[in-house]
């Protein structure tokens, strides 16, 4: 738990700042609600999941499963390009340019 309390804070803060500044302007309010709709429209899933697997497993192989799952997206994240800034450059305008925000 002791790592969470760390890690989580700035995972978040550098994924919706990088998802922020990349999104234009006129559309950031709507990209930002539709954002937090599907996070709470999910959000009831994890419990439920959870408690299918405890269910049907031991909760040794539960535990297993997920601290897998979060494992292997823990290394999806370390190496996506996404939030590299050079992979970024993907999102700026047609001409390859940055967006700048003001």
């Amino acid at each position: 738990m002791a790592p969470s309390i760390v890690v989580i804070p700035s995972s978040n803060a550098v994924v919706h700042g990088t998802r922020i500044s990349v999104t234009p302007d006129h559309v950031l309010g709507r990209s930002e609600a539709a954002r937090a709709t599907l996070s709470l429209a999910v959000a009831p899933l994890g419990p439920l999941v959870a408690g299918a697997a405890l269910g049907a497993f031991s909760a040794r192989v539960a535990v297993g499963v997920f601290v897998a799952s979060s494992l292997v997206l823990a290394v999806w994240a370390t190496v996506s390009r996404s939030l590299d800034p050079d992979g970024l450059a993907a999102f700026g305008r047609e001409d390859g340019s940055r967006v700048e925000r003001r």
